[in-house]
C-alpha cells in the first residue's frame, strides 16, 4: 500500500547520499578529511559516509480492499479488489532542498516511478472439488525519464538529436488458476500467468535506482516472460 511505497522510496535516498555529498563538496566539507596509513605512512583523503539525506518526505495514498461474496448456480463466488491510489508525494533529497515527486512520472532525480494507481482484482469460483480463479493485475501509465534520441531523415541518416519523454502506457494482465482438491490430503493446481501474452509497455530510458540492464522496458515494474504455464501437486 501507500506506506510500503513510502518506505521503498525513502530507502532509495540512502543510495543517493554519496552523490549529493560529492556533488557539493564545499557544502559538505565536514564529510571529508585525511587518514594516514599506519603501514606505509602515506596520507589519503578520507570520506565519512554518514547520513546526509535528512530532508522531509510526505506521502498520502488511499488503499482499497473490497470483498464481495455470492452464491450462484455454478458455485460460491468470491471477489476481492485490492488497490492503492496515490494522492500526494513530496520528497527532499537533502535538508532545505527542493521537493520532488515521482507520481505518474519516472523522475530522474529520484530514479523511481510511483504509480498513481495499481492493484489486483481476483475472482474465485468454488464448485465441488474445483476452485477457479481469474486475477486482473493493473498499473496506470506514466511519463518516462527524459532520453536523448537520434533524429533520422527519410533515408535513415542521422540529422540531429532530440530529448523526448515517452508516454509509457497503462498495463493490464490476466492470470488464471484452477485447483482440484482430490481429497483432504491431495490437491493439484495448474494455471497461466499473463494469459493474453501481453508484452511490457515500451520504455526507452535506461536510468533509474536499482534498475537492471534490459532495454526496451523497465524490469523493476514488469515481468518480460509473457504467457507462463505452471502446475504443482501438494500433499498435506
Amino acid at each position: 500500500g501507500a506506506d510500503l511505497w513510502h518506505v521503498a522510496i525513502r530507502d532509495s535516498f540512502g543510495q543517493l547520499q554519496e552523490g549529493l555529498v560529492f556533488g557539493n563538496p564545499l557544502q559538505y566539507a565536514s564529510s571529508f578529511s585525511t587518514q594516514t596509513d599506519v603501514g606505509t605512512g602515506k596520507k589519503y583523503i578520507a570520506f565519512l559516509a554518514d547520513n546526509r539525506n535528512l530532508g522531509k518526505s510526505y506521502a498520502t495514498g488511499i488503499d482499497f480492499d473490497i470483498v464481495g461474496r455470492a452464491k450462484t448456480g455454478w458455485g460460491d463466488l468470491h471477489s476481492q479488489l485490492t488497490m492503492t491510489y496515490m494522492v500526494r508525494e513530496q520528497q527532499q533529497l537533502e535538508r532545505n532542498g527542493p521537493y520532488y515527486s515521482a507520481i505518474g512520472v519516472h523522475n530522474p532525480d529520484l530514479g523511481v516511478v510511483t504509480f498513481r494507481t495499481q492493484g489486483r482484482w481476483a475472482n474465485t469460483l468454488k464448485t465441488g472439488n474445483w476452485t477457479h480463479t481469474l486475477g486482473i493485475n493493473f498499473k496506470s501509465g506514466y511519463t518516462d525519464a527524459p532520453t536523448m534520441v537520434e533524429v533520422l531523415d527519410a533515408n535513415g541518416n542521422v540529422v540531429g538529436n532530440e530529448e523526448i519523454k515517452l508516454k509509457v502506457g497503462s498495463y493490464v494482465t490476466l492470470d488464471w488458476q484452477t485447483t482440484w482438491n482430490w481429497n483432504k490430503k491431495w490437491s493439484i493446481t495448474g494455471g497461466v500467468l499473463n494469459l493474453t501474452d501481453k508484452a511490457p509497455p515500451l520504455s526507452i530510458s535506461d536510468s533509474g535506482f536499482n534498475r537492471g540492464h534490459p532495454r526496451g522496458y523497465d524490469n523493476r515494474y514488469y515481468d518480460p516472460r509473457g504467457r507462463t504455464f505452471y502446475v504443482n501437486a501438494s500433499y498435506k
